[in-house]
């Protein structure tokens, strides 16, 4: 019988769904574009998009999430209903960082553009990002971290010659800031339709994470302060 993954891509305010077979084909994809509805449209969304391409739940050998860096509510929600499909089908789980997903699915255009990096930037909020660069010549990915959006942050990057290509929803307000000679400006949003490849070959490696205790990478910790009234 043949076996599907599911994508969920929660991390940021939009949602996706997308269903790939272990091929890599790609069967359904379901988008949210209002914002912040993480709760209450994400498993209306799964259900129609498993409905729309002929399956069921009973077809899923796994679900694929992406697990941060990201907004803080939107990962939660995706990561507990990734697992809670987990453990109500008894199928492994698959957990992606967002910055990765990104990469992956601004890698072909960046070489068309001869760019010779991709820097990931996930929004934190006013100046600041949540960063990682990707070295299109190594094809190796730096660790996530914040970084204030300053003219000179990424001059490091440029060591390699050719312009940087910039994705993610945190990308526009720094490209928007700087010498737009030096980048190219890439997709915005993170999809779940990145999430094929990376996806299907962790699943034919067998390469899970335990359900029990995967959780978001916050990359910071989250802001929490007690209202007036709680004092």
């Amino acid at each position: 019988m043949p076996q599907y993954i599911l994508c969920i891509e929660s991390s940021t305010t939009i949602c996706s769904i997308a269903i790939f077979d272990t091929e890599g084909l790609l069967m359904g994809f379901e988008e949210e574009t209002i914002s912040n509805s993480h709760a209450e449209k994400l498993a209306p969304l799964i259900r129609q998009c498993i409905f729309n391409s002929n399956l069921s739940f009973k077809n899923i050998a796994a679900v694929a999430i992406s697990i941060g860096p990201g907004s803080y509510t939107s990962l939660r929600v995706g990561l507990s209903t990734a697992k809670g499909i987990c453990y109500a089908l008894g199928i492994p789980l698959i957990g992606i960082p967002s910055d990765h997903i990104l990469i992956e699915g601004n890698k072909n255009l960046a070489i068309e553009k001869k760019c010779s990096g991709i820097i990931a930037m996930i929004d934190a909020r006013r100046m600041e990002a949540y960063c990682s660069e990707y070295n299109l010549g190594t094809g190796k990915i730096s660790e996530s971290k914040p970084v204030i959006l300053e003219e000179n942050s990424f001059e490091h990057a440029f060591s390699e010659g050719g312009k940087l290509a910039l994705c993610g929803n945190g990308a526009e307000k720094y490209y928007n800031t700087v010498d737009s000679n030096k980048f190219v400006l890439l997709e915005k949003q993170t999809s779940s339709l990145f999430m094929g490849p990376m996806s299907v070959n962790r699943f034919t490696n067998q390469k899970f994470d335990d359900t029990a205790y995967t959780n978001p990478i916050y990359v910071k910790p989250p802001n929490i302060t007690l209202t007036k009234k709680k004092l």
